[in-house]
């Protein structure tokens, strides 16, 4: 391996990455960088948050082992408090949870009095509770007595459940408690039976009284039953809604199972009718194969090891019965463990129950049945239905209980303020189609064609290994340069005929309190099947890997990777900081290591142009950098305007970019030297408004300034004769969309000398000082001007088509190896 040439020590280089990152997460707020963490799994991130609590001192390792050794570091305690809350959460490491019990210990006191201290203290207790510190918890409890109005108490009931606390002695009143979570609605008690396997098991209650009315058919599924499918059953049989049927679907379970499946009829007496599937298929398809056996004039559900209250079909019934505008009604559960444990840390002990869902059987007629899909299929059913149809109504009564398994297929998706991204994409995939079709008029999802895509890991028949021609890996929440060429460069590929995935990685510059979805372009192409979506955990094979943007390998998520990279490239579409080595976005030794880690190989890094690959070359190994660089690509003949007279009586100047100080020239004399204020020129900005006031001090009256994307580009581009382009001098520009898609619409493009080597001569360059004289040159000879537009769609389309762009990658798939 080539000798790294650097002239900074790598250690160096991570601590000044922890600087700006901090100064990120500082900008956006400890609870924005604590749900970053979290979403994104990303272990790594603890180090952001420890920099920041310990005054710009330690690492999460350092931190934590003083800690251990009894030190008492000084901390900020609102960061501090939001990394144990991360710490604790995250639970990945066998003594994450006593060091965040730890690190709570020496802050938790001094916390500002707000809601965040409410949610740290009520995890504190949680944390305390999972460790099995039962009196510490009830001492926390006393001293904290805000937390006792969460919830009706969970956190006191789980100090006194037996299993917890390890004693006996205070069963009773722990007992009384749970009751009281019931009997507080007006429900009646449940008790617990002797001899049950488990204390959850052993709920029963029995109804003061009965009601008749209508028939309510209830849709059980079950695979391989034990004992908790008999336990479950008898909650719908004791209901006191007495005229039901059940409706058991066997999806496709061992012949070993039979016993119990018979014990279920034996115990229904008649009222329960049993399907058998011949393929195992998942709940929702076994849900479907019992939708036209129904009878009754409402449908529900009940998860085959949950119990319902005796009450649950009667509340839920009564609202339909009394409104006929109302088509449908959840009710709320409790969630626990089969020991009757609430805490599950982070996460609410009580939750709307998508399988009590109840409906009018009459709407099948408008949405059919459930998506053919192992998960997720409840959820877009019922927002199906109430789109379709009505709001479902809410019952805000735990009328069941949740039971909480760890190795269940759900449970493994979601996890304390995280859950799979494949369970995001499918509910912004199925939203997407919700809102284009119309629903009220036929609500029915159709199976072939699919409206919008299925996760591989959904899919009712086990996937098979999978192979891509090209996978992009990237940043795809956001909607800039990046992901305008990724979507360039998709047409492309699957003009040629590749086949395509795209990835979710997420950059942790981006800190958030909320994921977000993809971007409408990528969505629209997913769910018309131009190309499709890959999960790290799927078992794909990229022929090709591009990580599209390298922050992105900065802060990797917990998770153990299964795609395998025949071919790893990073395309390096931003250099790694500013020219004076200020804001660093991403670290190269740490993300070469991480790419290694993620796909099983050694990347090969490609500029996209000339001013990256002078960044990366001091950094990267020399065959680690690739020969060629990949730009970006555009079809010209999508944005190409026709230049048959100029804009104004005046040269129409413009530009535009998102808002951003290194956008514009760092000075205000420069910036009115290339965009004049004299009126000479008709000065059009969309985007970057704020970062121009910052320089200027106000806006000029003869300018026109924009918010950023406050119309379409191509027709903002349209109204300009020339695209003046020039930035911060600290700025690297790595390639410039931008001015792409400025030059492909038909303007001359004046930009600053060292933007030549990436433009050729597709650009008019010019020093500063000049090219306010290059403006008005050009705008004084039309026929110079649009010999220039016309020379330079020539140039852009040779040089940076679709074409050209679909040729190297074919290319590059025609190699054994990269590296």
């Amino acid at each position: 391996m080539t000798t790294l040439p650097t002239t900074q020590p790598r250690e160096t280089r991570r601590h000044d990455l922890l600087v700006d990152y901090a100064a990120v997460a500082r900008a956006r707020g400890p609870r924005a960088t604590a749900m970053t963490a979290l979403r994104q799994r990303s272990v790594q991130m603890r180090d952001i948050l420890s920099y920041v609590a310990t005054g710009d001192q330690l690492v999460w390792p350092a931190l934590r082992d003083s800690l251990r050794g009894g030190e008492r570091p000084a901390l900020d305690p609102v960061w501090a408090a939001n990394l144990a809350y991360v710490v604790g959460l995250q639970n990945v490491e066998a003594q994450d949870t006593p060091d965040a019990i730890a690190l709570y210990d020496e802050v938790l006191r001094e916390l500002p009095d707000n809601p965040q201290r409410l949610e740290q203290r009520r995890t504190y207790v949680e944390l305390l509770l999972r460790h099995g510190d039962a009196p510490r918890a009830r001492g926390a409890l006393e001293t904290m007595p805000e937390l006792r109005e969460l919830e009706d108490d969970y956190l006191w009931i789980d100090t006194l459940n037996p299993a917890v606390c390890g004693t006996t002695d205070r069963a009773a009143d722990w007992l009384e408690l749970v009751q009281q979570r019931f009997t507080r609605h007006g429900l009646e008690a449940p008790t617990l039976s002797p001899g049950a396997p488990t204390p959850l098991d052993a709920l029963r209650a029995t109804p003061e009284d009965v009601v008749d009315g209508p028939l309510v058919s209830v849709v059980m599924t079950t695979y391989r039953p034990d004992h908790t499918l008999l336990h479950s059953v008898r909650s719908i049989l004791g209901q006191s809604w007495r005229n039901l049927e059940i409706l058991l679907v066997d999806d496709a379970s061992p012949e070993e199972h039979a016993d119990v499946l018979q014990r279920a009829v034996d115990l229904a007496g008649g009222r329960l009718r049993l399907l058998r599937q011949p393929v195992n298929q998942g709940t929702y398809a076994a849900r479907n194969a019992a939708l036209p056996h129904v009878r009754g004039e409402f449908v529900t559900g009940q998860d085959s090891d949950d119990w319902s209250h005796p009450r649950r079909l009667e509340r839920q019934v009564r609202p339909m019965l009394e409104d006929g505008a109302v088509t449908s009604t959840r009710s709320r559960a409790l969630t626990m463990s089969e020991q009757l444990v609430n805490v599950r840390p982070g996460q609410t002990p009580s939750r709307a129950n998508v399988s009590s869902l109840m409906y009018r059987r009459s709407v099948l007629d408008v949405v059919g049945g459930y998506d053919h899909s192992r998960m997720g299929a409840d959820s877009e059913f019922m927002e199906r239905l109430s789109d379709a149809t009505a709001p479902t109504l809410e019952v805000a009564e735990p009328l069941a209980v949740v039971r909480v398994v760890p190795a269940s297929l759900s449970r493994g998706d979601f996890g304390a303020k995280w859950r799979h991204e494949a369970r995001r994409s499918y509910v912004s995939a199925y939203r997407r189609w919700h809102s284009d079709a119309d629903l009220t008029r036929d609500g029915h999802l159709p199976r072939e064609p699919r409206p919008f895509p299925l996760p591989r890991r959904f899919a009712p028949t086990p996937p098979v290994h999978d192979t891509y021609d090209v996978v992009f890996a990237s940043e795809w929440r956001r909607f800039g340069g990046p992901q305008k060429s990724m979507v360039e460069e998709i047409k492309a590929l699957r003009a040629a005929g590749m086949r395509v995935g795209v990835m979710q990685l997420a950059a942790t510059r981006f800190i958030s309190l909320n994921a977000g979805r993809h971007c409408r372009p990528l969505q629209d192409m997913l769910n018309r099947g131009d190309v499709e979506e890959v999960f790290l955990d799927d078992d794909v094979t990229a022929r090709l890997l591009v990580v599209r943007y390298p922050p992105v390998l900065q802060f990797l998520p917990h998770v153990t990777p299964r795609v395998r990279a025949e071919r790893l490239i990073v395309l390096a579409n931003q250099a790694p900081a500013e020219r004076d080595g200020s804001d660093i976005r991403y670290n190269v030794d740490d993300c070469r290591a991480h790419a290694e880690q993620l796909f099983g190989r050694t990347a090969l890094w490609v500029p996209q142009g000339p001013t990256v690959r002078g960044a990366l070359a001091p950094l990267l190994p020399t065959e680690e950098l690739a020969s060629f660089d990949m730009p970006g690509i555009i079809d010209v003949e999508e944005w190409w305007t026709e230049r048959e007279s100029w804009r104004s009586d005046r040269p129409v100047v413009g530009r535009h970019s998102r808002d951003d100080p290194m956008k514009w020239p760092g000075d205000q004399a420069t910036v009115r030297t290339v965009y004049p204020t004299d009126g000479s020129v008709d000065v059009r900005v969309m985007g970057g408004g704020e970062s121009l006031v910052s320089v200027l001090g106000d806006v000029p009256r003869s300018w026109v300034v924009f918010p950023h994307n406050y119309m379409d580009v191509r027709t903002f581009l349209a109204s300009l004769d020339f695209f003046v382009y020039y930035q911060h001098p600290q700025a690297y520009d790595a390639f410039g969309r931008s001015t792409l898609e400025a030059i492909a619409t038909g303007c001359v493009a004046v930009l600053p000398p060292h933007l030549e080597a990436t433009f050729g001569p597709a650009a008019v360059y010019a020093s500063e000082e000049e090219a306010a004289t290059r403006v008005r040159e050009l705008y004084a000879d039309p026929a110079a001007y649009r010999a220039r537009s016309t020379a330079a769609r020539a140039y852009v389309d040779e040089q940076f088509g679709p074409r050209r762009y679909a040729g190297l990658v074919a290319s590059l798939l025609e190699q054994d190896a990269l590296l």
